[in-house]
């Protein structure tokens, strides 16, 4: 079935951000990966007001202060880092904060597709209140261990005068050790400067300090349920049962206390909807701090506490106690297909093993005893088979994202809502129906 769209610029932005969250988690493993760290930091993070030269890992001469002419002028600026610790470590993310003055520039574009490559958990792009929020997590590759540039920001002048531009953090400035949650520390942190419609002033050198990062309220290995990595003392700092590791039932959040730490809607599985409650602080920086959510125990909601997720992603604690015929990772007794192999979750109750209860199927309008459309060609049949197949080619891909652009934010009767799109069947259209598309995308249906 073909759903009409018509695609904006700002809608084509939006779709990146969307297409960015639903590719967080394709490549997360499964526990036994060891991460080592040594002792090392990174000499300097900046920020190059030149980025002629400039690439993912090779750096041109620094210049830290610009000048512009005219208002709607757009200048490229790079946050870099100057070395990297030679540990064994792999680059996973960063966290940074970037302030301006919002009176002499604004935000325009952000690409973080640099250093860290194209797959990744991202924060803020466009900006306009003096605070631009930096955050990145690549969960694929590990490799990037090298200088380079973290992420190209374009500044649009919007008054005259000059502006400082300044780094921060309110967490760990560098990610690395996807497993546990680790930092590399970061020695010197240097300002940038841009002027416009006047001569450029450089300031002074270095930027602030780099804090130290807030300690753990948890270094007791103790473990008494067995958990992987979550200790006693973390479970009882985020209010979970330290003498029991899974939730009772699988139905998502019907037990008065949690279990496993990061099945944070208490279905004894870890997915895409354990992360949503983590996303959220990272989209609204101000909400009230829960403990709940911070699984590294430092005080503070960041990047660090979703990086213990990677390691357990896609796991059933129930996997410990009971068997898994079909060697899915899902237990039989949680699994509608059990001798059936499959690289995405299929809850019981849903006939055709494509990850959708049909309860769903029935709400949207596709075949909930049939998981794929009979050809490769898109928008060729009547009628849908795999919801997330919204192009009806047996493919899950990018382009299956586009059609919920025009209807984000939606709600029923519409338009542009579509029931077709309303893929957690609530009669509204938001960012939760792409968290579908997490472990589905780039997969592939057999007729």
């Amino acid at each position: 079935m073909r759903v009409p769209v018509s695609i904006s610029r700002s809608s084509v932005l939006l779709a990146i951000a969307l297409v960015a969250l639903v590719v967080v988690a394709v490549a997360l493993v499964r526990p036994g990966a060891d991460a080592s760290h040594a002792p090392g930091a990174v000499s300097l993070l900046y920020i190059d007001t030149d980025t002629t030269g400039n690439t993912a890992t090779i750096l041109g001469t620094v210049e830290d202060c610009a000048s512009i002419s005219g208002i709607g002028t757009l200048l490229d600026v790079d946050i870099a880092i100057a070395d990297w610790p030679a540990n064994g470590d792999a680059l996973a993310g960063f966290e940074l904060l970037l302030t301006y003055d919002p009176a002499v520039v604004h935000v325009s574009v952000v690409d973080y597709s640099l250093l860290l490559g194209s797959t990744f958990l991202v924060g803020e792009g466009p900006d306009s209140d003096g605070t631009l929020r930096l955050s990145a997590i690549d969960f694929i590759g590990f490799d990037e261990a090298s200088a380079g540039v973290l992420a190209r920001v374009t500044l649009e002048s919007v008054g005259a005068g000059q502006s400082t531009l300044s780094l921060s953090s309110p967490s760990a400035y560098i990610l690395t050790d996807p497993g546990t949650g680790s930092d590399v520390p970061v020695s010197q942190v240097d300002n940038a400067f841009v002027a416009v419609d006047q001569g450029c002033v450089p300031g002074s050198q270095p930027g602030p300090t780099p804090p130290p990062l807030p300690p753990e309220a948890c270094s007791s290995p103790t473990n008494a349920d067995g958990d992987f990595f979550f200790s006693d003392c973390i479970e009882s700092f985020v209010g979970t049962d330290p003498t029991n590791a899974c939730a009772d039932t699988s139905t998502p959040n019907d037990e008065a206390d949690d279990k496993w730490p990061p099945d944070i809607n208490d279905d004894q599985f870890i997915n895409t909807f354990d992360l949503v409650p983590l996303v959220g602080y990272f989209l609204d920086p101000v909400a009230a701090y829960n403990p709940r959510y911070d699984l590294n125990t430092d005080g503070v909601i960041s990047l660090l506490d979703v990086l213990p997720f990677r390691p357990v992603f896609h796991y059933n604690c129930t996997e410990l106690f009971g068997p898994d015929t079909d060697g899915d990772g899902q237990p039989d007794s949680a699994d509608a297909c059990p001798t059936t192999f499959t690289s995405w979750t299929t809850p019981l109750g849903d006939a055709d093993c494509d990850s959708f209860l049909d309860a769903i199927e029935a709400f949207v309008g596709t075949d909930s005893t049939d998981s794929c459309a009979n050809t490769a060609s898109a928008n060729d049949e009547v009628d849908d088979r795999w919801p997330a197949d919204t192009d009806d080619n047996q493919f899950i891909n990018t382009f299956d994202v586009v059609p919920f652009i025009p209807a984000l934010n939606s709600v029923a009767p519409g338009p542009p809502y579509v029931a077709r799109l309303d893929l957690n069947a609530n009669s509204a259209i938001n960012v939760f129906d792409v968290v579908p598309f997490i472990q589905l995308l780039n997969e592939a249906c057999l007729p």
